[in-house]
């Protein structure tokens, strides 16, 4: 049950049974309709497969600002998605050095974002914490760079005060932190935090769900409260391959790296056989596809629709006279319809001014 949403969602259980399979997209689901519904989300909208924007994200980084885990961090890691904006605009202000990692992991890894020199202020901040400003401004960083990161910032779809976490379903975020494992970036001591929206957060989340590839989270930070977690779960070591497909490994070069690296160190890196993880994307883009051909469509219809009822409306006066003049058999009865109708033509244009006068 959704944060001081007992109401709300007592009324969306009637209305909306759960679904006889439990799953990580259920769960999805379930946030994405709430925000959309209750007017809680933000651009860029629908919220439907992002990490969500919600209102109160700006609220949500001022008390991340406020911890200590913040303010004596020194690096930090913040993901690019639109919700996190504000705390990445906080670690530029404060002038701490900021990360950022390649959206999609597709001509890289990790960007450090650079201003540039006598260009800090709120103008070029947020211009360098947009999704271009962060290509334009971003120094590459290779998975061989020497990094050390005292925070992490996550976007979440939905998590759980046990520390669970789940995102929008690609795997972004767990890469990512398996690829900071093999950097040795993260210590010990380097905590996970989450901004989200209050009605993101569940007291728990059914534990069969989450495998080791997983990262759970230590601090919830939403508009209105702090919640350490009583974290369940184990962070991952690395990169888990026998959970990637080679096509998954071919569409992020810096996988492929690693894979060599690691290979060459005598480590197993065997990918699965099965492509399941791309085919998955790819039933579900078929699904989207086919729900914008059938609206496409259902609009179409609609406006046929109309127009026949345009014409329908004019028809009516024309169409009985044809019939009529249609009915008669010889010439002559077609002459005398023809003289008939000329006449009911003139008598009707004589008529007109009359009735506008009235």
């Amino acid at each position: 049950m959704l944060n001081g949403e007992e109401t709300t969602a007592a009324t969306e259980s009637v209305n909306n049974p759960i679904p006889e399979e439990v799953t990580k997209q259920s769960f999805r689901l379930k946030v994405w309709r709430h925000l959309e519904t209750n007017g809680l989300a933000m651009f860029p909208r629908p919220v439907y497969n992002r990490i969500p924007n919600f209102k109160g994200a700006q609220e949500a980084a001022a008390k991340l600002a406020e911890l200590d885990v913040y303010k004596n961090a020194k690096t930090v890691k913040v993901n690019p998605d639109k919700p996190q904006e504000p705390v990445r605009v906080l670690c530029l202000e404060q002038q701490k050095t900021l990360y950022v990692p390649v959206p999609r992991l597709q001509n890289g890894f990790l960007n450090q974002l650079v201003l540039p020199e006598g260009e800090t202020g709120p103008g070029a901040i947020k211009k360098a914490v947009s999704r271009n400003g962060m290509e334009t401004y971003g120094k590459p960083l290779s998975i061989e760079d020497s990094v050390t990161l005292d925070l992490v910032v996550m976007g979440s779809v939905a998590v759980s005060k046990e520390g669970f976490r789940i995102g929008k379903g690609k795997g972004y975020g767990d890469l990512e932190f398996g690829l900071m494992m093999h950097m040795k970036a993260l210590k010990p001591t380097t905590l996970v935090v989450t901004t989200v929206h209050d009605c993101q957060v569940f007291d728990t989340l059914p534990a069969e769900l989450f495998k080791p590839h997983d990262v759970p989270i230590d601090i919830i930070i939403t508009p209105t409260q702090v919640i350490e977690t009583h974290r369940v779960s184990h962070r991952p070591t690395g990169i888990l391959w026998h959970l990637l497909s080679n096509r998954r490994v071919e569409m992020m070069p810096v996988l492929g790296q690693l894979r060599e690296i690691e290979m060459l160190a005598g480590k197993a890196c065997t990918l699965k056989e099965e492509d399941t993880d791309v085919e998955e994307r790819a039933v579900q883009r078929a699904r989207r596809q086919r729900r914008r051909t059938k609206s496409t469509k259902t609009q179409s219809e609609g406006e046929g629709n109309t127009t026949e009822g345009e014409d329908g409306k004019s028809k009516p006066r024309r169409n009985p006279r044809r019939r009529n003049s249609h009915k008669s058999v010889g010439p002559e009865d077609t002459l005398k319809a023809d003289g008939k109708e000329q006449k009911s033509r003139k008598s009707r244009t004589s008529a007109q001014p009359q009735e506008f006068a009235i």
